[in-house]
């Protein structure tokens, strides 16, 4: 698995002094900004560039690029929110390279449609509190140009560390994140503002495993289980499925027949009596029995709860089989709901949670704000709460355990579709029973899922459904990795 650690603010100040121990902070700039003019030159079109510059670093990051692309033949324009007096000291240096290498430069900010390109070196980590309104209204005309924008670290207005709006936000196409993403860039408001986000090496060092606060997993596909050449399907794991009721008679097989695409190879869906013909004829790859049949004591991995239904012997009968199956598990929806209702139970870090921010907030005892307001800490609350792997899902998905904490980097609406989660959960059982720890079963289940919801966004088209996210799994890590 290849990831790159999460920085708070504080984190990143300190790096960048150790770091000047060797670098000169102008070099650091000079990096940056060599960094933030690469990006541009991928959306520039015909038309001139420019940049809102502010007075701290980030803003003489953007007069470093617009330096550079001024010497690659573009027209470039500065655009000052601060008097040049008020510049931090590099920033002022950078200026006055920018001035000799023909930028041209104004006072405050003016109309941005004629310009191909806008860079945002408006705000950078430091910025804290409501936005003072010479700053907020430069943010609206960066929005409202209708230009694509590159954000310099961080979109303006986004706090660094929590996400959380400082009243206007930037909405960037492409954010560069220098040395290391910040984590503002995976909470609250961060996902759909910076848009891509691509991660500029400037020369820093990583902080400790002991200082990490979160990771960005950036390729899991390392992580998917090989077999022998000669292997048979019972070795490839056994998945026994629990779910179905008569409003959701599809959510069990939906969870099963991802289980085989993932590269089980036998699952068997339990679900009710009155649905078993309907749920049977879904996949003809699946076997199905009654819930009152006795299960395989020897199945590989459980999933428990898709489309279970939430009535008070539906819950039962989950939290019982959450007790009673000593395999490996993934637990979602009504098997998330068995588990609020009553203290937490031990899970023994042999299972997989697979909760959206609602039932997130009915595990926990609390609300939806709440979660949302601070996703790391909720992830790591109910990974600590159950001795479990969660994946807190929503836009970049948390994988936690314990301390340990991943990211996913992808939101994609489209992911938002009814069986999509009984997908997640089928994917994740039947790399369990592959003999995937939890952990790496979750990191991987969660990035291929995102991956693939990535890509089948980008076919021409309305939308896809739950079944179309199932089928693209076939073809493996590969499959995901098609951009």
């Amino acid at each position: 698995m290849r990831s790159i650690p999460i920085v708070t603010a504080e984190q990143m100040r300190l790096l960048e002094r150790a770091a000047m121990t060797s670098v000169s902070s102008l070099d650091l700039m000079e990096r940056a900004g060599e960094a933030v003019a690469g990006a541009a030159l991928e959306l520039i079109t015909i038309g001139p560039v420019a940049a809102i510059c502010g007075k701290g670093n980030n803003g003489g990051d953007a007069l470093v690029a617009l330096r550079l692309l001024k010497q690659r033949g573009a027209d470039t324009t500065a655009f000052l929110i601060a008097a040049p007096i008020d510049l931090s000291d590099d920033a002022t240096i950078q200026l006055e390279r920018a001035q000799c290498a023909g930028v041209e430069i104004r006072q405050g900010i003016g109309p941005l449609s004629d310009y191909c390109l806008i860079i945002d070196g408006l705000l950078g980590t430091g910025a804290r509190g409501s936005l003072a309104s010479v700053y907020a209204e430069a943010v609206r005309a960066v929005n409202q140009s209708g230009k694509p924008v590159i954000a310099v670290d961080l979109p303006s207005g986004l706090d660094a560390d929590t996400g959380a709006s400082l009243g206007e936000i930037v909405r960037a196409d492409i954010t560069v994140a220098l040395g290391l993403p910040k984590s503002g860039l995976y909470l609250q408001n961060g996902p759909s503002h910076c848009g891509r986000a691509l991660i500029a090496d400037i020369g820093l060092a990583a902080p400790t495993q002991d200082e990490r606060i979160a990771s960005v997993v950036l390729d899991a596909s390392d992580l998917w289980p090989l077999h022998s050449p000669d292997a048979h399907k019972g070795h490839r794991g056994r998945v026994c499925v629990f779910g179905g009721s008569a409003s959701m008679p599809g959510a069990p097989a939906l969870s099963g027949i991802s289980a085989l695409r993932s590269g089980a190879g036998l699952v068997t869906l339990f679900v009710p009596s009155e649905t078993r013909s309907v749920t049977a004829a879904y996949y003809p790859e699946l076997m199905t029995k009654s819930l009152e049949d006795p299960f395989d004591a020897n199945t590989d991995a459980a999933i428990i709860g898709p489309g279970l239904g939430e009535s008070d012997k539906a819950r039962a009968f989950a939290r019982s089989l959450i007790e009673a199956i000593s395999a490996p598990k993934a637990i979602d929806a009504d098997g998330l709901n068995a588990l609020a209702e009553k203290p937490p139970i031990d899970l023994m870090s042999n299972a997989v949670l697979t909760p959206h921010p609602g039932e997130a907030a009915r595990l926990l005892k609390k609300t939806v704000e709440q979660i949302q307001s601070d996703r790391m800490q909720a992830a790591k609350e109910l990974a600590r709460a159950f001795n479990a792997v969660v994946v807190l899902k929503g836009a970049c998905t948390l994988v936690a355990q314990g301390d340990e904490l991943f990211a996913i980097p992808v939101s994609e609406p489209a992911l938002a579709t009814a069986g999509s989660g009984d997908v997640l959960a089928g994917l994740i059982g039947g790399l369990l029973a592959q003999g995937l720890s939890p952990l790496n079963a979750a990191i991987a289940g969660a990035w291929h899922h995102a991956k693939i919801g990535q890509n089948l966004a980008k076919t021409p088209g309305f939308g896809f459904t739950a079944d179309d996210l199932s089928r693209a799994l076939i073809g493996g890590p590969k499959k995901a990795q098609v951009q």
